[in-house]
């Protein structure tokens, strides 16, 4: 702090925490189910998407993946995560047998008009027919059977929030499906294993921690 640098408390505690000495119970063995890993593979287990040339080309979603969609401005991003995530939704209590939403933490604009538009992107309607459900008193129940019969998606507003407090969301709420927009413009308070203060250094040390708690939270 005396020396010009953003000090997280929470991000603090929580690497004095993970420094802590380490007992027998604590240590942290990797799985070693081999059958039942097999069997994910074998059953074809996961997120399946909804559009076929998805499927073809990569596995289903699982714990512990992490990645990048990227495109232009305008083209189409958020429309697509959301036919993506609508569709997936069906599918978390087949795959866990118990409720881990799917949380979208947005970074951008009003996180009302990305509500808006997974209503729409469930229901396959435009805006002039959500209305006219909503008039009806409909709206809300057919998106909820649209989404698996319960408020299975949650559109979280994080604008300024630093990765931390995102990190005690994820923890908070275990999801089965976390979506970072934007991660670039999430304000980084951890700590950085190359010790760089660069702009693309700060960028990386983000995606990193990110990526690690895709793992840590499956």
């Amino acid at each position: 702090y005396n020396a010009g640098d953003e000090v997280g408390v929470v991000a603090t505690i929580m690497a004095l925490a993970d420094r802590a000495p380490v007992t027998g119970d604590t240590i942290p063995y990797a799985n070693t189910d081999i059958d039942a890993m097999l069997a994910e593979d074998a059953n074809d287990w996961g997120f399946k998407w909804r559009l076929d040339c998805v499927n073809k080309s990569m596995r289903p979603l699982r714990p512990g993946d992490f990645g990048i969609i990227g495109a232009r401005v305008d083209r189409g991003k958020t429309t697509w995560l959301a036919s993506e995530l609508t569709f997936m939704a069906k599918q978390i209590r087949p795959l866990f047998n118990k409720d881990r939403p799917i949380i979208y933490l947005n970074n951008e604009g009003p996180g009302g008009r990305i509500v808006k538009r997974m209503y729409q992107a469930a229901l396959g309607v435009d805006n002039d027919k959500l209305v006219e459900l909503s008039r009806a008193g409909t709206l809300r129940k057919q998106y909820l059977d649209a989404v698996g019969g319960w408020d299975s998606i949650q559109v979280i507003d994080v604008h300024d929030r630093p990765m931390s407090f995102l990190e005690q969301v994820v923890k908070r709420l275990n999801p089965s499906i976390v979506v970072y927009d934007m991660l670039d413009v999430v304000p980084f308070d951890g700590g950085m294993m190359n010790g760089g203060t660069r702009t693309d250094q700060i960028l990386e040390a983000a995606y990193q921690r990110a990526r690690i708690m895709s793992v840590k939270y499956e």
